[in-house]
């Protein structure tokens, strides 16, 4: 139900091409992404902190979009151009929909702040799988992910799916002192495994 007016060529002959609306899991093939993860598990809750730095070529975005598990807690997704954000349930994942205050080009750098609240080591949190949060229609995911733990818990890791154990950096170091400051706990978390992946 589209009315179009133009003009013909000389030759009468008219072209008419579209493109469909963009799609949810459709790949956009400029927009990688490097993540660092900070995987915090504590006595009273397991806490995610995700550093995503997102490039995408010379191309103007001013919103992205997250998948993360539907039941961890969006507490704050923070970053210099962050406008705002909303989460939606989706069967089991969420939507994390980030708008940004004016477009960015080339790259962006967004935090994203995670929490699953109750007694770690009992219950359905006895056993666990780390959350994993993705950016949606993302070409290339790649990162690395830091599991702390409190000392008063035994923690061990069952199995590990598209990860490969890595050694601590710099950067890691950085995103732990930020995730401290932001919230401090009572007892000290101790580092526990490094992992690297690539998707």
């Amino acid at each position: 139900n589209e009315k179009i007016e133009t003009t013909l060529f000389d030759s009468g002959l008219v072209d008419i091409q579209w493109r469909p609306k963009v799609a949810e899991g459709m790949v956009d093939t400029a927009l990688t992404a490097k993540s660092l993860a900070l995987f915090d598990v504590r006595e009273d809750a397991l806490r995610v902190v995700c550093q995503a730095r997102l490039e995408f070529g010379r191309a103007f975005r001013d919103t992205f979009s997250f998948s993360a598990p539907a039941d961890y807690l969006v507490e704050q997704v923070v970053g210099d151009n962050v406008r705002g954000w909303t989460a939606k349930p989706a069967a089991d994942r969420q939507r994390i929909d980030v708008t940004l205050l004016k477009p960015a080009q080339g790259s962006e750098t967004l935090t994203l702040h995670l929490a699953k609240r109750g007694r770690v080591g009992e219950g359905e949190l006895a056993e666990f799988d780390a959350p994993s949060i993705l950016v949606e229609g993302a070409a290339l995911e790649q990162g690395e992910i830091a599991v702390r733990r409190s000392p008063r818990l035994d923690l061990r890791s069952l199995g590990a799916v598209g990860l490969s154990r890595a050694d601590s950096g710099e950067q890691t170091q950085a995103l732990e002192q930020a995730a401290d400051a932001a919230d401090a706990a009572v007892l000290l978390v101790k580092p526990f495994q490094n992992y690297r992946f690539v998707k």
